[in-house]
């Protein structure tokens, strides 16, 4: 495994300089720099993960948060945690799983919280620490989701263009917000069919898991 003495050798400078080119590149030459980078490629350097974490103040790990049962969730979340951790490690991170908001590490880089609802908006807005939200929970919060009142919208048209006369919208009992834009979603595509008599319309709720704050 090549080491910083051996880049250093390589792009004939002094050690101090590679490590100058490689996490202070400001105070260093292009050509300097360009010289480094060139015998990092070549001897497939690593830097030290503890040192370059020192260095940068940095923990290079990521929190995965989840806030639902673990009994209730998806099977897709396997996959999707396989991806993230490969997305992360390619980018030299690595993640870290916590199934609370006691578990929550301040000490890493970011967090990708699931399962958030709208009381835990005063603790997510309160932290020092990069997060997104796996969910729309509020306006303001940063999330990565579907868009939930435009996906039903469509969906609804599209039972409504290919002549469905019995269209039943079933919603979930719950004030969150993700809820309430999906039941939006097919108020708007069924406004103008509630003057059709021939087209019957109705709204059905049911009880939604419950998840304590934690």
């Amino acid at each position: 495994m090549a080491t910083l003495k051996d880049v250093a050798a390589l792009a004939h400078v002094s050690k101090m300089t590679v490590s100058r080119a490689l996490n202070h590149p400001e105070l260093v030459s292009a050509e300097i720099r360009q010289d480094v980078l060139a015998a990092v490629t070549a001897l497939n350097y690593q830097p030290n993960r503890a040192g370059l974490a020192l260095s940068k103040h940095k923990s290079f790990v990521f929190q995965f948060l989840m806030l639902e049962d673990v009994d209730q969730v998806e099977p897709y979340y396997g996959k999707l945690l396989i991806y993230i951790s490969d997305a992360l490690q390619q980018s030299g991170y690595t993640l870290e799983l916590g199934h609370s908001r006691q578990s929550l590490n301040p000490n890493v880089d970011g967090l990708i919280v699931v399962g958030a609802r709208h009381h835990d908006l005063v603790w997510l807005k309160a932290l020092d620490i990069p997060y997104v939200s796996y969910g729309e929970i509020s306006e303001g919060i940063p999330y990565v989701d579907v868009d939930n009142r435009l996906g039903t919208k469509i969906a609804t048209q599209q039972l409504l263009m290919h002549g469905y006369t019995n269209i039943h919208y079933i919603g979930l009992t719950m004030d969150e917000y993700f809820a309430r834009q999906r039941e939006q979603g097919y108020l708007n595509a069924t406004q103008a069919a509630h003057n059709l008599h021939h087209v019957h319309l109705s709204l059905i709720h049911i009880s939604a898991p419950t998840r304590h704050a934690q």
